[in-house]
């Protein structure tokens, strides 16, 4: 985990938006700048981490949006290391973190500015989100499920993810960075059981609203193996460093379900080899969480077996 960050200066911007973008995500980009460029360059600074997109977005932010600034990583090294490299390079008093699949609704981040701004005694707030016909989406709002809550009325939350978040920059400061241990999935969970251990208050309304647009189509996507896995390896990895009390409950749990999955997809020969991922407490399994991570997303099964066996994880 990285170090908190620094103040901004007295000359800096109200609001930093970051967000982060890798392949194939151009078209999603054009969409959320035409959303926030009609804000004013002294409220909102834009900070863009590209993690090796093709067609090359940083260029193409570089030609049309020159004001923006633009961090590109030689390859793509998960969301919680490029979130916390937008938030290093940030000079704003609040900080925005928001994908780059998503619009800003117009005047939604003056509007949740001024609502911090009048309410001291929270860090922060969780935007709504809206599919593309204008309907509510279903989302977390906090980090027990069995919590009540409501996605039509104001009220103080626990959960807030990397999509939808506009907060204080103290709220990173106190706080700290993303885990970096995490590649892909969880470092939002994470993050907020760290503030929410420290006592900070973050609120949702649905006045505030952003519109999501990864879901373009109204089809079923296709099961992805490596993306299931990067999943239960994030999630085991959350409950063992944070409620170690359910690991195990939610170790058996995947266990079941990775069975079931490889049966259904005709793989059920590779959970031998697969099972290894579940010893996230094995020591040589939990250094080595990140690399796992990043071969799945990055590369195929044949290479995270080849990782595996490089780095002797098979034998733990």
């Amino acid at each position: 985990m990285k170090n908190p960050i620094s103040k901004p200066s007295g000359s800096a911007p109200m609001l930093s938006a970051v967000f982060v973008t890798f392949e194939g995500r151009l078209p999603f980009v054009e969409r959320l700048m035409k959303t926030l460029c009609p804000y004013a360059s002294q409220f909102l600074e834009i900070i863009a981490v590209d993690n090796k997109s093709c067609p090359n977005v940083s260029e193409w932010l570089k030609t049309n949006f020159p004001c923006v600034t633009t961090f590109r990583n030689r390859e793509n090294i998960g969301t919680a290391k490029a979130y916390n490299i937008g938030i290093d390079l940030s000079k704003g008093r609040y900080l925005m973190l928001i994908n780059d699949d998503c619009c800003l609704e117009e005047k939604a981040a003056h509007r949740a500015v001024h609502f911090l701004e009048t309410h001291p005694e929270f860090v922060g707030i969780g935007f709504s989100l809206l599919d593309l016909d204008g309907i509510r989406r279903p989302m977390k709002l906090h980090l027990y499920p069995f919590l009540p809550s409501s996605l039509d009325r104001p009220h103080r939350i626990t959960f807030v993810g990397t999509n939808n978040l506009l907060c204080r920059r103290e709220a990173f400061q106190t706080v700290g960075l993303f885990d970096e241990n995490y590649f892909f999935f969880n470092e939002d969970l994470d993050w907020s059981w760290r503030a929410r251990k420290i006592g900070l208050k973050f609120y949702y309304d649905p006045q505030f609203r952003i519109r999501h647009l990864y879901r373009l189509s109204s089809e079923e996507p296709p099961f992805n193996l490596e993306k299931y896995l990067t999943r239960i390896i994030a999630d085991l990895y959350f409950y063992r460093t944070n409620m170690p009390v359910l690991f195990d409950f939610v170790k058996a749990f995947y266990k079941v379900s990775l069975r079931h999955n490889l049966k259904r997809i005709r793989k059920i020969g590779l959970y031998p080899q697969l099972k290894v991922l579940l010893g996230v407490e094995r020591p040589k399994v939990l250094s080595n969480i990140y690399d796992v991570q990043k071969t799945l997303m990055n590369g195929s099964i044949t290479d995270l077996f080849s990782l595996l066996e490089n780095t002797d994880l098979c034998s733990c």
